[in-house]
């Protein structure tokens, strides 16, 4: 392991000689880095065509949107329990957009065969947001191939990630703008500040929440980013204000549209089963979530249920959870806890070390504020946000790991910083290597319940 003192922090240069750079361009990573994205591709589709069109996470629903959007030009409408034409009505209008001219040239392949048509977008909306991924870790890790390739096997061969690959819905364009705007802020740290940078920023969150409500969650980071860039040029700091003026602005007078028409319709920004005013007001008994979310918190529930939606969340980031047989279940995510368990444990072993070896300036030390540590942000913000509903509004919902993928980029950043703290330099290739075969192991598995066990049972 090398410390402050010896080489760069670890993810936080992005100005390393080239002797340090040669590192991340020796052939065998490249290779490694090269067959994790075929394998990306081979396995997502895949998934496309194990994944019977209609029997993704309400994918009947989001294929109405687009339905709905191409012939008849226009919005979603939800008229009290009800959505007009069966159309999803929780989400903005891109994603679909995009997706509605194929439909229009497949639609007379019937339902069936446009939804499968528009399900092979979304393995190529997934590439390019790895292609980014690989960008920015390039830009983190340059020094460390071994983190970078491991961040990068297992996001990619993730099987959620492979689900969201696999179904049509707006996650897709979501996960690809979440990579998008992750790179967008790693490349620009070590630039001066730019109003060109900064309208790229605000067009990258008009877009995200214009695709999906994740994109307000992680609108912070760019806050985030112009605070420690300014930090550090503290001379330019009335330049980085007006980049964070302009960011903002863009995102709010491009962005905010739908969530201003949900509101007129709908009494809030967001139509979900829950209001402003339902925080305070106790649910009817007959219902699914009997108690507001306050109440989630005075009565003590909130230890079950968020301990519930905690375990939820931890299982189904790595797959769905019906899809990993019951037998191989208990196996599976102790071997995946224990692998999370040493990179975090490898995270605070880095930590201490750029503690003790840091001046006692009194500041916390740099690696906290790193575009890692800006990636990993993103991830704790994505998770909270999705343990909150979870536990406060859905009442410990098991599952929703899918809804972390936007930020699934920060996950693997920090898993692949552990890992690498750890793991002698002679032996990180051939770990890395067993670790892609791991990944795509876990894929055989969730690929073979689906085949022999889910599609027989449910699809007909």
């Amino acid at each position: 392991m090398t410390f402050p003192s010896e080489r760069v922090q670890l993810g936080g240069s992005l100005a390393l000689p080239e002797v340090e750079r040669a590192a991340w361009n020796e052939p065998r990573w490249v290779s490694l880095r090269t067959a994790v994205l075929v394998l990306f591709l081979l396995l997502a589709y895949g998934y496309v065509w194990v994944v019977q069109p209609g029997f993704g996470p309400d994918e009947p629903r989001h294929f109405n949107y687009v339905k709905r959007l191409a012939e008849k030009g226009r919005l979603p409408l939800k008229v009290g329990p009800n959505e007009e034409d069966g159309a999803h009505t929780l989400h903005p209008p891109l994603y679909y957009l995009l997706a509605s001219p194929i439909y229009l040239a497949t639609r007379g392949l019937g339902d069936q065969g446009a939804m499968r048509a528009i399900k092979h977008l979304s393995p190529l909306l997934l590439l390019a947001a790895l292609i980014l991924f690989t960008g920015t870790l390039r830009r983190v890790f340059p020094d460390r191939p071994f983190a970078g390739a491991a961040a990068l096997g297992v996001v990619a061969l993730l099987p959620l990630f492979q689900l969201e690959a696999s179904v049509m819905n707006n996650d897709s364009l979501a996960v690809l703008l979440g990579a998008l705007f992750l790179w967008h802020l790693v490349r620009t740290w070590h630039e001066p500040p730019s109003v060109k940078s900064a309208v790229i920023a605000g067009l990258i969150m008009a877009a995200f929440v214009n695709t999906k409500a994740t994109g307000l969650t992680l609108s912070p980071l760019w806050a985030v980013a112009l605070h420690f860039r300014a930090a550090a040029d503290p001379t330019r700091r009335k330049e980085y204000l007006r980049d964070l003026a302009i960011g903002y602005g863009l995102l709010l007078a491009l962005g905010t549209w739908w969530y201003l028409r949900n509101y007129l319709l709908y009494g809030q920004p967001v139509p979900l089963d829950f209001g402003p005013m339902d925080m305070l007001r106790p649910r009817n008994l007959l219902n699914r979530m009997p108690m507001s979310p306050i109440e989630v918190y005075t009565t003590g529930a909130v230890v079950h249920y968020g301990w519930r939606s905690t375990e939820g969340l931890f299982q189904s980031f790595w797959s769905q959870i019906d899809w990993i047989s019951e037998q191989y279940r208990p196996a599976v995510y102790a071997v995946l806890a224990a692998l999370v368990t040493a990179a975090v444990a490898g995270l605070v072993r880095y930590a201490a070390a750029w503690w003790r070896e840091s001046p006692r300036s009194g500041r916390w030390p740099v690696f906290r504020v790193t575009p890692l540590g800006t990636m990993g942000l993103a991830f704790v913000l994505n998770w909270l946000h999705t343990w909150y509903i979870a536990t406060f509004m859905h009442m410990g919902f098991y599952q929703g790991g899918r809804y972390l993928m936007p930020a699934v980029f920060g996950a693997g950043a920090l898993l692949g910083a552990g890992w690498d703290t750890l793991i002698p330099r002679r032996a990180q290739f051939p770990c890395a290597v067993l670790l892609v075969f791991a990944m795509v192991g876990l894929n055989v598995l969730c690929l073979v319940e689906l085949v022999t066990v889910l599609n027989p049972t449910y699809v007909r």
